[in-house]
């Protein structure tokens, strides 16, 4: 979890999707890769970095993954606690979608 503190954010795409997911330095993958050794998920590259900026990495889970992650990762303290409790409460994107959404980027306004 503090890797996902530091470092994560959880959202609810346009399609209704909620999300997981941690960036990190292609440098220093450790944190992405011990995410992925736990709980599965993907990583990917997300930028490939230009002149001083480096490369970075992204673990990411969605959908049914994400809540079942989400409820996981609130057995133990978090800074992002109310986006777990979101993410861990999402069942149904066609009825959740916009309370998703709008929830999550104001907790992240807030933030």
């Amino acid at each position: 979890v503090g890797f996902f503190d530091g470092d994560g954010c959880a959202i609810c795409s346009p399609s209704g999707q909620v999300r997981l997911s941690v960036n990190q330095s292609a440098s220093h993958p450790e944190g992405v890769l011990f995410l992925h050794s736990l709980f599965g998920g993907a990583i990917y590259l997300q930028s490939q970095g230009c002149g001083p900026q480096r490369p970075t990495i992204t673990w990411t889970a969605t959908g049914p993954e994400a809540s079942r992650l989400a409820q996981l990762m609130l057995q133990v303290p978090s800074v992002k606690r109310p986006q777990l409790e979101v993410v861990a409460a999402f069942r149904d994107p066609r009825s959740q979608k916009a309370y998703a959404r709008e929830e999550l980027t104001r907790l992240k306004l807030e933030a």
